[in-house]
């Protein structure tokens, strides 16, 4: 007649389980808790107040209900250091268009009798200093569309690939249809406008000039894709200073002389009073022919006046 009692193999007693994950019924000698790591007594009938030392592995919190840990809803689960350090790099890479780096400032275009003329200095600017001088901020697209930008030239730099990609396509096509001024402008509005829908918006000011049925045509679009069209346009601290000079100046019968000497009139005021340009820029022309960009240039400055050779003590302020 077999043995009533368990048998012992290899140190183990036959009918009792792992310690700590028993039955009743099995020795509770032998018993390990898995909360106080103490020998004599089950986990459910621990009597101590201690956390537990050791998460207990998830086939043990399966097989008994006892180990199994609530869900702490009030702080998430600790995510890794590599996964930590990714969605800090996706936040900056999200929030980085918001601070531009390298910008250029005013560009201002004027309609004269059968075209349209456009000025832009070529200083890049990064931060407050002046670190780049000799960055082309018109583009000619189609050879019948002018494109000035204010603000990040990284921004633009994207824009005009994408513009030049659009021209590639339209001559492969040859269906002799290439876009206007007027779309070039209405398409850009809806690039704008959808990037400010994103939260991640481009940051420039665009100015667009063409000819619209032999008509000059000069708009404007705005990094939130606000967009009007007027006879004399600006851009960035250029809106504030050269505006009222055009106002004044400007009328429909302006020829293409009269309208580069108020340009450049404009620029050098700019240049005075605006701490993000220099005095380099470049002038660009389209009508019914095309489109042609001048070289870089210098504008002529006065700095001799006698105030500021024998500034005198008291004139004009408190000093």
């Amino acid at each position: 007649m077999a043995d009533s009692q368990p048998q012992a193999r290899g140190g183990m007693v036959i009918g009792a389980v792992r310690p700590g994950l028993g039955r009743k019924t099995a020795d509770p000698a032998n018993a390990t808790c898995q909360k106080c790591l103490k020998k004599g007594h089950w986990t459910f009938e621990c009597q101590g107040k201690a956390a537990y030392v050791r998460r207990p592995s998830r086939s043990k919190q399966l097989a008994n209900p006892k180990l199994r840990q609530p869900f702490n809803t009030d702080k998430p689960p600790e995510r890794s250091t590599f996964h930590k350090k990714e969605a800090q790099a996706d936040l900056t890479m999200a929030q980085r268009t918001q601070s531009p780096i390298v910008t250029g400032t005013s560009v201002i275009a004027v309609k004269y009798r059968g075209g349209v003329l456009m000025a832009a200095d070529t200083l890049g600017s990064y931060g407050s200093l002046a670190r780049f001088t000799d960055n082309r901020r018109i583009v000619s697209v189609h050879n019948s569309t002018l494109v000035g930008a204010g603000g990040e030239l990284s921004d633009f730099q994207f824009l005009t690939d994408h513009l030049d990609a659009m021209a590639v396509t339209d001559f492969n096509l040859d269906d002799k249809c290439d876009l206007t001024a007027p779309e070039i402008y209405h398409y850009l509005q809806r690039v704008l406008y959808h990037r400010r829908n994103k939260f991640d918006p481009l940051w420039n000011t665009l100015l667009i000039a063409g000819m619209d049925k032999n008509e000059p045509f000069l708009g404007q679009v705005t990094l939130i894709g606000c967009a009007f069209t007027g006879d004399f346009l600006a851009t960035g601290f250029g809106h504030h200073l050269a505006t009222p000079i055009l106002r004044n100046e400007w009328h429909a019968d302006l020829t293409e002389d009269q309208a580069r000497q108020l340009l450049e009139k404009v620029m050098k005021v700019c240049y005075y009073r605006d701490c993000r340009t220099i005095n380099r820029i470049v002038i660009a022309r389209v009508n019914a022919q095309g489109t042609v960009l001048s070289e870089p240039f210098a504008v002529d400055t006065k700095w001799d006046y006698a105030s500021f050779v024998k500034p005198k003590s008291g004139t004009g302020s408190s000093w």
